[in-house]
């Protein structure tokens, strides 16, 4: 049995199911949403096994359990365990419960498995960006700092700025802000804030042509072009292609299917293997010389409008991948 672990808006993983279906290969999809309404864990000199009873779902039984694909989420257990209690006893079980969703998440890296709760964790785009350059490949001139001095010290009239981890949202009273992704503006502007702030990323805005949306998969590479319609996007609107929304995604941009050329998907091989990633979204962008810009890695990264729009069926390649996982195959 497949374990699938991931959110219950997970549409890749859907799709994903109809082909394990098709493969013959059982599985068992178990969302962040769902409940743990009852679990036995036992361990002793003879023996180990465990059994996780999913309410409405079912039963995860780790001698069922034979490969693992991890997209998003964790265990979380029923609500009737905690909601009469006080605070300080939530307090208390939550403490408690945090030590078996780490035991579960643990192990299950300890199977042959695909995706990691601990990668996406601790996935750090500044170490991403020291690594790249370590492996060869070209980076934006990035800047993190809380000092408005360092910014105006840049060499760049025009800068970019994104959250380091996610995107900025909170929440008044009275309305809830979502922030913009990736914010354009020109060096100047920062004048008139203050001299010192929280530490923020900075980079250099670049003049593309293009930007890639690389699908990594066991060492194999499936890459889709995003080309802005020059009568529909400025330069000046080409930052994040994310801010029109999938939807209208086509009204701005061409989606095609795009090779690496072989150095580049060497370097990045390399860099994946280094940062023991069997799976991973990475973005490059590609400026006015031509030249490949790496940004940013995500562990578990959107696959879906890849494969729709470059027709690459990447949910039937996942599905392979884990028949050879299973099969003993493709495992190290």
């Amino acid at each position: 049995m497949v374990l699938l672990i991931t959110l219950q808006a997970d549409q890749s993983i859907t799709n994903l199911m109809d082909w394990l279906d098709k493969l013959s290969i059982d599985f068992f999809r178990f969302n962040e949403e769902d409940e743990v309404e009852n679990l036995t864990i036992v361990l002793n000199d003879k023996e180990f096994y465990f059994n996780i009873f999913i309410k409405n779902k079912g039963c995860i039984s780790s001698e069922k359990i034979k490969a693992v694909y991890y997209r998003g989420g964790q265990f979380f257990p029923a609500r009737f365990f905690i909601d009469k209690l006080l605070k300080s006893q939530k307090k208390y079980l939550k403490g408690e419960w945090e030590v078996i969703n780490a035991f579960f998440l643990n192990y299950f890296e300890t199977l042959p498995y695909l995706g990691s709760f601990h990668q996406e964790t601790s996935n750090n785009k500044i170490t991403n960006l020291l690594l790249a350059r370590k492996f060869g490949l070209k980076i934006p001139s990035t800047i993190v700092t809380s000092n408005l001095k360092e910014i105006l010290k840049t060499d760049n009239n025009f800068l970019i700025s994104k959250a380091l981890k996610k995107e900025v949202y909170y929440e008044d009273t009275d309305y809830s802000y979502f922030g913009e992704g990736t914010i354009k503006f020109a060096k100047e502007e920062m004048r008139k804030y203050t001299n010192k702030f929280f530490p923020s990323q900075f980079q250099n805005a670049i003049v593309k042509q293009f930007e890639l949306r690389v699908f990594f998969i066991n060492k194999k590479t499936y890459t889709m072009a995003i080309i802005p319609l020059s009568n529909k996007v400025t330069q000046d609107q080409n930052v994040d292609y994310r801010i029109y929304g999938d939807k209208n995604l086509t009204n701005f941009y061409r989606n095609i299917p795009f090779s690496l050329p072989f150095y580049i998907e060497k370097k990045l091989s390399n860099l994946m293997q280094h940062l023991n990633l069997k799976i991973a979204s990475i973005d490059f962008i590609i400026n006015r010389k031509g030249e490949y810009i790496f940004l940013e890695i995500n562990p578990v990264g959107q696959y879906h409008w890849v494969s729709f729009f470059c027709n690459y069926n990447l949910d039937k390649e996942i599905a392979i991948e884990l028949k050879n996982i299973i099969d003993g195959q493709d495992y190290q």
